[in-house]
């Protein structure tokens, strides 16, 4: 919620969206957009962790690391945190499967 102008407000009620309102909802899906590919790559990486520890195979766990790396370097204010516990039920699971 913003304030408006009383020409603002005519503006909308007659379905126009002012620029301050506009501006105030563009950021805001920015934001979310944001947050959407941090957390889409955060899993991205996450799985390929899990799928290179699932294999033994170290090469992978070194370049998820260095994914994740390169993410943060490229955006610190949304870094990637990677949850190891999370990690490793997905390591479990994917043993599981193979049995």
């Amino acid at each position: 919620v913003n304030d408006t102008s009383n020409a603002e407000a005519v503006m909308k009620m007659i379905g126009f969206q002012p620029n301050s309102t506009a501006d105030i909802q563009e950021a805001k899906g920015q934001a979310l957009n944001m947050v959407g590919q941090n957390r889409m790559r955060s899993m991205e990486i996450a799985e390929h962790w899990a799928q290179g520890l699932a294999a033994g195979d170290t090469a992978m766990v070194t370049e998820a690391r260095a994914w994740r790396n390169e993410w943060n370097k490229k955006n610190p204010t949304t870094p990637i945190r990677i949850n190891m516990p999370g990690v490793i039920k997905r390591v479990q699971a994917m043993r599981q499967d193979a049995v």
